[in-house]
């Protein structure tokens, strides 16, 4: 009498096999899920760190920026009142003098 495939006995170590297998995945799966988040945590902190060096290099661009418009601003005002100063001489009739270095002139 030949034996047909399902009348052979299921080896009893299938069925836990499978169990363990589902528990080796469910346990990748948490560590997948809690992994995750940890890592995206990370990667915002690097981002923020980097974010703050930049935005430090450009506070202090601006801060150059500043100081060399108001050293122009400070130029500017010094020659318009020179300017000032010889007009009205020339209306009064003055005699001109040596004139005064700029600051910051050689």
């Amino acid at each position: 009498m030949a034996t047909r495939p399902r009348d052979l006995p299921v080896p009893l170590s299938h069925p836990q096999r499978l169990l363990d297998d589902e528990g080796v995945l469910r346990m990748l799966l948490l560590a997948f899920a809690m992994t995750l988040p940890l890592a995206t945590l990370a990667y915002l902190k690097i981002q923020q760190t980097r974010l703050s060096y930049a935005m430090s290099e450009v506070r202090g661009q601006i801060r150059q920026e500043e100081e060399n418009h108001r050293t122009l601003l400070l130029n500017r005002s010094y020659y318009q009142r020179s300017e000032e100063v010889k007009a009205f001489a020339d209306q009064a009739g003055m005699l001109p003098r040596k004139e005064p270095q700029a600051p910051g002139a050689p």
